[in-house]
This record gives C-alpha cells, sequence and structure tokens, in this order.
C-alpha cells in the first residue's frame, strides 16, 4: 500500500477535533479507547501524585501521537491529557 493510500485509510477512520487551551481531552480513569495525533499546539500529559499535586509526565509536540497505551491494552487512561493552547487533535 502506498504511503497516499495509506493516508486516505487512515482519513477515513479518523476525525479532526480542535480543543481549547485549559480543556480537558481525557481523564484519569477514563476508558482508554482512542490514540490521538497533534496537528498543532502542545499537549500536557499529567496525573495527580499521593500528595495531590500535578505531576507533567509529557509535552507533547506537533506531529506526535498521545493515547497510544490504548493499542498496548490499558483499559482506562492512567495519565490525563489537556491542552496548553488551542490544539487541533485526529
Amino acid at each position: 500500500m502506498s504511503s497516499r493510500n495509506a493516508g486516505k485509510a487512515i482519513a477515513g477512520l479518523s476525525i479532526m477535533c480542535e480543543f481549547k487551551k485549559g480543556a480537558t481531552i481525557y481523564l484519569l480513569d477514563e476508558p482508554s479507547e482512542h490514540v490521538f495525533l497533534l496537528k498543532e499546539g502542545t499537549i500536557k500529559i499529567s496525573r495527580i501524585g499521593q500528595d495531590g499535586q500535578e505531576i507533567i509526565m509529557d509535552i507533547i509536540a506537533p506531529g506526535e501521537i498521545f493515547g497510544e497505551m490504548s493499542l498496548l491494552g490499558e483499559d482506562s487512561r492512567s495519565t490525563m491529557a489537556q491542552p496548553e493552547r488551542r490544539s487541533p487533535i485526529i
């Protein structure tokens, strides 16, 4: 399959969403059902520590995939994802 055909196949299975700064893409313990590709902006991946404070695990940059643990059998999210600015996501 050519990369052009692969791109068309992926586009047929995906939707584009846009999240504003501070919105929630997914929360801790939500069902892990989707994988995301960041088109623009940045996404903060974090969790809450035992002391109740937020722990930033990663900052996702454009072109990066996140939420991929759903492909590896994760049933529920172990982190939360929030945009740090307007962020279109596929």
